[in-house]
């Protein structure tokens, strides 16, 4: 059992085996955290419901997705076994016949699970293609630790099991690094067209995925045409020349430019616009590029590892810097040295051609960077125990015991994310209303994501409302969950006998730290904050200073001690208020 598990999982190698067994476990744990459900509580996810949009919207002439066709596509293929017998069940084919009975919870809940099964799929493909470049980069016990490391990344523990398309794009750009470099050391042509496939297919998947290749092409090409020494550099020009072709007639099919040429420019204009620079917390001068640099680097252990762990990663991309600047060694060895600053090259792009670009500082932004650090990880132990073997060999194990002391540490924080997944304050909420007597109004806000699941409440009589400025005819609806289109501001007016609000949907109204010095409000808060009535509602709502109202209690994931709620991409870990009018009942949610 263990052999076959070993084979099927580490190509024979146990230990590798070993961190693939891991990181899937741990995945499987947290994968059903908010179902089973009609919606999810991934903050921009593609599953269960975007798949939809995903694929109508980058197919029909004009329009534009928030992503490219890809993934959408993929996953809605892999769904049809459980969308078209739901769809077969509707009354009629009519739009409001169709939506209730595809959107039904159990319809969702499966297709939330298939898309988190192909994120966890894509982690370990990713997770296999950084092992093979650190193994025949730097050894197998390098890479053993690289694999180990990335696998206990914070950032990678989370986007490699959600429906987000950061994960998906991270195993195809791996997938394209990999075949790139051993382009950039052979001067393979078809090494060097499959990697450059590979690469289409990440951008196709998630457009941000071009600046894992800004600087790290240039060493490809390099590394390229020196592997063809000997040969005519006409030919070599034209290998690269049909290698980018073939990449840009997959990626034009792929991605839907081809199909929908007017809704891919629309798709990039909103990219470069408002998908970004209403985003954007850093101003666009030096000021705001120099904190954008000091917020990454002042919390690295927020988005990696523990400090000790992030430092000996830099430390091993010192030490391939240095091998490169310093080094005697022959052309073949010499080579070798250069690509070890491969991966450097695509997290650095990342980097620098698109987070310092938009102006964030979100675990997203910089997964990239954190898991091609990965490889530096074992390159520095790998280093440091043949050192330690040369000098001292009876203490050579030593360093193998801090590796693991190390990586021990790191899986502190993923562990901790799984737990806070699973105590998320809104489940409180959900069986509070559950207890709330049949008839109760209860009014709430802003986008499902945020929500809890009022399904349940709803059938027990309990009247959910969600109130919004926006019309109702362009929302995500939510079984058992009325639409109102109206000022929020006017909520004590309305006098509903619960309000519901929760943290996603205020965090934008709420008091931010003192800016200044490079950094701004975004301007997605700011509109928010103009409109005074619900900045005002909002904020006395969270301080329990409301007219009218009380607060109940405030919803948040409790861990046992010493355990530390995490927080990532907004809904992660955030907080639900719970109002109920004076003289009603309140309670303290259990």
């Amino acid at each position: 059992m263990i052999d076959r598990l070993a084979r099927g999982f580490g190509g024979g190698d146990r230990a590798r085996a070993a961190i693939r067994i891991g990181f899937l476990l741990l995945s499987l744990a947290a994968v059903a955290w908010d179902l089973p459900s009609s919606f999810s509580w991934e903050n921009d996810g593609v599953a269960p419901r975007d798949i939809f949009a995903g694929v109508a919207q980058n197919l029909h002439p004009g329009t534009a997705f928030r992503y490219p066709l890809l993934h959408p596509l993929l996953l809605g293929a892999l769904c049809l076994p459980i969308l078209l017998p739901a769809a077969l069940r509707a009354p009629s084919l009519r739009l409001a016949d169709l939506q209730p009975a595809i959107i039904a919870t159990p319809v969702m809940t499966a297709c939330a699970l298939i898309g988190r099964a192909v994120a966890i799929a894509a982690a370990l493909v990713a997770l296999a293609a950084l092992a093979r470049i650190a193994t025949r980069l730097g050894g197998r016990r390098a890479a053993l630790w690289a694999e180990a490391f990335a696998a206990a990344n914070f950032s990678f523990a989370y986007y490699g099991r959600a429906t987000n398309l950061d994960g998906p794009a991270l195993m195809w750009t791996a997938l394209s690094v990999e075949r790139l470099l051993r382009a950039g050391e052979s001067g393979d042509t078809r090494e060097l067209t499959v990697g450059a496939v590979f690469a289409a297919l990440a951008v196709a998947t998630k457009d941000q995925s071009y600046a894992t290749f800004v600087l790290f092409l240039p060493l490809v090409v390099f590394g390229f045409a020196r592997g063809r020494a000997g040969r005519s550099g006409a030919a070599s020009l034209a290998a690269l020349a049909r290698a980018a072709g073939i990449a840009a007639l997959v990626y034009g099919a792929a991605s839907g430019a081809l199909l929908n040429p007017t809704g891919f420019v629309a798709r990039l204009h909103a990219l470069g616009g408002p998908a970004s620079g209403d985003y954007r917390s850093y101003t666009r001068d030096l000021a705001g590029l120099m904190a954008n640099l000091r917020d990454l680097a002042s919390a690295p252990e927020r988005f990696w590892w523990p400090w000790p762990v992030v430092a000996l990663a830099w430390a091993g991309v010192a030490l391939a810097i240095a091998r490169v600047v310093v080094g005697r060694e022959g052309r073949a060895r010499s080579r070798a040295s250069i690509e070890r600053l491969g991966p450097f090259f695509a997290g650095a792009g990342c980097l620098v051609a698109f987070t310092l670009v938009v102006g964030r500082a979100e675990h997203r932004f910089v997964l990239p960077l954190g898991f091609w650090l990965s490889f530096y990880v074992g390159l520095a132990l790998e280093a440091a125990r043949a050192q330690v073997a040369e000098h001292a060999e009876r203490f050579r194990g030593a360093v193998g015991g801090a590796g693991a002391l190390l990586l021990a540490l790191s899986l502190v924080a993923p562990l901790e994310l799984c737990a806070t997944q699973w105590a998320d304050g809104r489940r409180r909420v959900e069986r509070w209303l559950e207890a709330r007597a049949p008839g109760t109004t209860v009014e709430t806000y802003g986008p499902l994501v945020y929500q809890p699941r009022f399904a349940a409440a709803a059938a027990h009589g309990v009247r959910i409302t969600r109130v919004g400025p926006e019309p109702v005819a362009g929302r995500n609806p939510q079984a058992g969950m009325d639409e109102r289109q109206a000022r929020i501001g006017d909520v004590v007016s309305r006098s509903p006998d619960v309000i519901v609000l929760t943290e996603g949907f205020a965090g934008p109204y709420l008091d931010e730290p003192p800016l200044g010095g490079g950094r701004v409000v975004s301007e997605v808060a700011r509109r928010e904050r103009s409109d005074a009535a619900t900045t005002m509602v909002v904020r006395a709502a969270v301080t329990g200073a409301l007219p009218g109202y009380r607060l109940c209690f405030v919803a948040a994931p409790r861990l046992p001690f010493p355990l530390v709620a995490r927080r990532i991409h907004v809904s992660v870990g955030q907080r639900t208020w719970v109002l109920a009018r004076q003289g009603g009942e309140c309670g303290s949610g259990g």
